[in-house]
Parts: C-alpha cells; structure tokens; sequence
C-alpha cells in the first residue's frame, strides 16, 4: 500500500461509527447465525469489521519503527480482526473491541517476526546478561563446564518474570551481540492461551511475563488482588466469574469491580513494561 493510498484509508475509516457494546453483541449473534441466514451474517460481518477498523490502526501504530512499515502493520491487523469476528462469542462479559485486540495484536507480532530480522536487545538486559555471562565463566572454572539452564537460574535468581527471556538471550546471543531475532522476544502465536477463553486481557501478557504473572498479582492491593483473583479464576477459585457475580460476592457495584480489574490489570502492565531493578525493588 503506498503512502497516499494508505493516508486517503485513514480518512475513509474515519466515516465508519463505533458501536456499543449493545450493538456489538447484536452483530455477533447474526454472524453466529450464518447457517441459518448467511447472507445477513455477511452483512453484519463487514459492519463489524468496519466499525473496528480504526482500532486495528491504534494498535499497530504501537509496533511502529521495528523496521515494518505502519501500513503492512495494518493490513496484518485486519486479518486478526477479522480472526476475531469469527470467533467473537457474544454471550462472553467483554466488549468486542477487548477481544478483538488480542488478536490483532498477535497478527501484527507475526508479521514483524517474518518481516523485521532483528531489534537492539535494551540496554538493561545487555547489563543483565553481561553478569550472566560472567557468573558462567566462573562456573566453567570451578567446574570444568557450563551450568545447566537450572544452575544458571539458581546462581543469578533473576525476575521471575524474565527468567525465560534471559535464558533464551543467554543461548541465542553471543558477548558482543546487541541484537536478536525477533522470534526470541514475541513467543510463537500457537504457543498463547487459547483467546476463546472468557477473558482474553490477561492472556495479552508474553509467555515469558506470565511465568511471574501470579507472583504480581499476589503483590497487588487486597481489593485488586481478589478481583483479578476471581475474574479469572485464579487460585482456589472454582470458575472465573462475571463483574456482577464479584460485585456481589465482594459488595461493590459492577462498574467499580470494573475499574478496579482495569487498574490491576495496568498496574501489572507497568510493572513488567518498566526496567527493573535490584530483585524486590519497587515492591
């Protein structure tokens, strides 16, 4: 797609409405009703792609400059949306567009590991790994070979939330290389917790974040905590339950449990997205 021709797709997306959630889950009836009445399941089909055409350009704009271009990003995301209209269950207690952005988000990840060869490793991990690469050459001396990956984890006790990643930088770069594959960041697409699942929010999180998911979510706040905790039947919970059934449970209203599952859920973003420190700083 060239410049002007993507620049006047911006515009025309512009004219399309957003729907409510009310809306949302209309159209996604009449898709799941394709066997009875294809032709309307069409219908409501493309207006739910269209209608959602602009949120597949707000995600793909946060992957912008890793050596794909905005447009070929776009294009990617739209076949995760349209992933996502297909497989939309209506009677889910999420918005379509929470859905939907799990899937265009592992669309557009799939196109920059084919597309984009290579990103600079952050220079807080080069640290990290530089240590790592040390407590090795010691142990090769002590013990005349490497450490396993157990004995490389137990002598460094890094993040829980990195251990994966850093093992994975370990193997695959060498001392001087500041650069990875694209494919050791993003975990492969088929490797991701089925998104049919009730609540696809936290699944967003990397396979690697996930491995230190619980350990964050047992620091949240007691009130976070237990929401998130029953939102998506963590721990002894029997099933995930709906922001009504918490609201009850825990005697708030349902758009306060709302917020709250929000603010965890951004709480726990920021701290996996930020440079961590010495282990427990910031807890």
């Amino acid at each position: 797609m060239s410049e002007s021709t993507f620049d006047t797709y911006l515009r025309e997306i512009q004219r399309y409405n957003l729907l409510t959630a009310d809306e949302e889950k209309a159209l996604g009836r009449r898709v799941q009703n394709q066997d009875v009445d294809h032709i309307d399941a069409a219908i409501a089909r493309d207006e739910l792609i269209r209608s959602n055409l602009r949120l597949v350009v707000s995600v793909a704009k946060r992957y912008r400059n890793r050596g794909v271009a905005l447009a070929d990003l776009v294009e990617e995301g739209n076949i995760g949306l349209v992933h996502a209209v297909e497989k939309f269950d209506p009677t889910m207690d999420t918005r379509f567009s929470t859905y939907a952005t799990w899937w265009i988000k592992q669309a557009v990840r799939r196109s920059l590991m084919n597309s984009a060869k290579t990103v600079r490793i952050p220079g807080y991990l080069l640290e990290e790994l530089a240590r790592w690469r040390n407590f090795a050459r010691k142990f090769e001396q002590e013990h005349g070979r490497g450490p396993s990956n157990d004995e490389l984890v137990a002598g460094m006790d890094p993040q829980p939330g990195r251990r994966k990643l850093l093992l994975r930088l370990f193997k695959t770069t060498g001392p001087r290389n500041e650069s990875v594959s694209l494919d050791v960041l993003f975990e492969s697409v088929d490797a991701i917790v089925d998104p049919r699942a009730e609540r696809p929010d936290l699944i967003d999180f990397a396979a690697w974040e996930r491995e230190g998911l619980i350990d964050r979510i047992d620091q949240l706040p007691e009130r976070e905590r237990d929401i998130i905790r029953l939102r998506y039947g963590i721990g002894a919970v029997e099933r995930p339950l709906t922001l009504r059934e918490i609201g009850r449970e825990i005697g708030l209203s349902r758009e306060r449990v709302r917020q709250l599952e929000h603010q965890a859920i951004n709480r726990l973003r920021t701290w996996f997205d930020a440079p961590r420190g010495p282990r427990g700083a910031g807890r």
